[in-house]
């Protein structure tokens, strides 16, 4: 039943399915339970840390304690809590409790997202003048970044979304990562202007043609982290460990369009919406160690991945493949979007089925497989039905020329 639910998800034909509340409702739930454990685990501890912790946290009200639950880096930490290591734990999330309950010091707000603080004077576009954080510890401060290098969009029905320009979460050098691995290099104050009003009519684009797919992003990304990556390309990722974050690069340039924006926003948001399902009710790839082996050649890149990703791979481009068909096609668009759709179906149309790929060399569900060959299917049909297409067009070849790298 919940692989119906997933294929019918990423048809983008309804806005009401049940698994895309109540996937985040469950998620939201165990993480209370986890803090409920740890808390229990500081009572057995007679450290200052856990002592500090408890103090603050029964200083939160009702909703200060709902928002810092769902903060992305926060979701994170809890995840990983075993008693064990509580110690740990508490280390990592001391400096947001800290920040938030010091919030309150400076008449500021929270955002729906913990990480990040608003100044007195933020409005949903960048602020007057920068307000800068004196009170309380500067270094919780920076931790947590503040609206001086956070830009809002406007709220939606599930909350903010953030796009995150200058965090410590964004600044970090993480070595593994396409995105945040090197140096930081800060964006002009133009430059995230730019940015800002490029996603901001991205997700237009999406509320307006797709609103689906729109539901689905406000409800698994709260923030959107960007980073400049000097003589490279666009790119973007996501990390199942941060469920509810997405990492862009290098948005600020000329030839990255909304529509572009907007159909990196839905691959990514579709990743953060499978490992929130993985992590809650079953895993696509049964054996770690087995499938960490397992490296199927993509149909879409000619790339060796891991069988986990390829998993994963399937339903992302089932899902662009059906937000694109959406879009409404003019002079302007009409080529770009067909070479997407090319692109996106190149995986599917090879002749065989797409589980060929994965059941020989890893572990996946029977009926996850099947879901697979369902998507499959559907997009064979469309393309069948398609009234025309591009002579001499090699679809691997557009994809890999536009921005859906790595997979």
């Amino acid at each position: 039943m919940k692989a119906d639910q997933i294929l019918h998800t990423l048809l983008w034909e309804e806005e009401n399915i049940p698994l895309i509340t109540s996937l985040r409702a469950d998620l939201i739930k165990r993480l209370f339970r986890y803090l409920d454990q740890l808390k229990w685990a500081i009572q057995k501890d007679t450290s200052i840390q856990g002592e500090e912790f408890l103090s603050l946290i029964s200083k939160l009200n009702a909703d200060e304690l709902d928002k810092f639950i769902k903060g992305s880096l926060i979701s994170e930490h809890l995840r990983n809590f075993s008693c064990s290591d509580h110690k740990k734990v508490i280390n990592k999330l001391l400096p947001y409790l800290k920040a938030q309950l010091g919030s309150r010091d400076v008449l500021g707000q929270w955002t729906s997202n913990s990480e990040y603080y608003l100044a007195p004077q933020a409005h949903t576009h960048p602020p007057a003048q920068k307000d800068h954080i004196n009170k309380g510890d500067s270094d919780y401060w920076y931790t947590l970044g503040t609206i001086e290098n956070c830009y809002l969009n406007p709220k939606t029905k599930n909350g903010e979304i953030i796009v995150d320009f200058d965090s410590f979460a964004t600044r970090k050098d993480e070595p593994e990562s396409g995105i945040l691995a090197g140096k930081f290099h800060p964006f002009s104050a133009k430059q995230k202007e730019k940015i800002f009003s490029k996603i901001d009519e991205a997700l237009g684009i999406l509320r307006i043609y797709c609103p689906a797919a729109f539901n689905l992003i406000t409800v698994y990304t709260q923030t959107i982290r960007v980073r400049k990556r000097d003589g490279e390309s666009f790119g973007s990722e996501q990390v199942p460990r941060e469920i509810g974050s997405i990492r862009l690069s290098n948005t600020h340039l000329d030839e990255v369009n909304p529509l572009i924006l907007a159909e990196s926003i839905v691959h990514e948001s579709v990743h953060n919406f499978l490992s929130c399902y993985e992590y809650l009710y079953e895993t696509f790839s049964f054996s770690y160690e087995k499938n960490c082996q397992a490296r199927p050649i993509s149909p879409w890149s000619d790339n060796a991945i891991p069988h986990a990703s390829f998993t994963h791979a399937i339903c992302v481009y089932f899902a662009i493949y059906n937000f694109l068909q959406k879009i409404p096609q003019n002079d302007s668009n009409k080529l770009f979007i067909r070479q997407r759709l090319l692109a996106c179906s190149s995986g599917f149309m090879q002749g065989i089925p797409i589980t060929e790929y994965i059941l020989k060399i890893g572990d996946t569900p029977s009926h996850i497989a099947g879901m697979f060959l369902k998507m499959q299917e559907l997009v064979i049909r469309k393309e069948n039905q398609a009234q025309k297409s591009i002579q001499g067009v090699n679809p691997r070849a557009l994809f890999r020329n536009y921005y859906l790298k790595g997979a």
